[in-house]
């Protein structure tokens, strides 16, 4: 795999990073202006795993997942761009489906670094877990995820983020697995 693909899975951790520690800092503004940063940062992710899957090819398994992910931060990018307003009124439940979702594409996508050996791909298993947990949470009471999102939405983009990390330390492993160099 390219070095660029593999920069621009780390630049998607970085800013889900970024803007999960931004989220969990401002909590007051965040509800106001959280549509119109997640609508950039899910955009630039969502491209930026677009990118990613078209480098790869078919060479990857699981890639059928970074697609899906890829497109759904592409439309959830639009959708909190182009109604800012009204999507910070229904934030809650929108960002309940995208966090369970994309927990359990990352959950799913870490049996496929079990299956080459790589170590942590447990690590991998509990982040995609834990943000599926968080996005069940915010779906059973959406009025507690109101007043809490800033909470969820913050931890759920670090982990999201982190899991990108691993998951690029987990891409070399598949690089070397089927290099035949283990």
């Amino acid at each position: 795999m390219r070095t660029s693909s593999k920069i621009y899975m780390v630049l998607s951790g970085v800013l889900l990073v970024i803007l999960g520690i931004v989220c969990l800092c401002n909590t007051g503004e965040t509800i106001l202006s959280l549509a119109w940063l997640m609508g950039i940062f899910a955009l630039v992710s969502g491209i930026a795993a677009l990118m990613f899957y078209i480098a790869v090819g078919r060479s990857l398994a699981g890639r059928s997942g970074i697609l899906l992910t890829a497109i759904m931060d592409i439309l959830m990018g639009i959708l909190f761009l182009a109604n800012p307003l009204v999507v910070a009124g229904i934030l809650p439940i929108l960002f309940a489906f995208w966090t369970l979702f994309s927990g359990i594409n990352i959950a799913i996508r870490s049996f496929d670094f079990k299956q080459v050996g790589f170590s942590l791909w447990w690590l991998i298993l509990i982040m995609g877990i834990a943000g599926a947990a968080f996005g069940v949470c915010a779906l059973i009471n959406p009025m507690v995820a109101a007043v809490t999102i800033t909470l969820f939405i913050g931890i759920s983009l670090i982990l999201r983020g982190v899991a990108y990390f691993v998951e690029v330390a987990g891409i070399n492993k598949f690089e070397k697995v089927l290099e035949g160099k283990i």
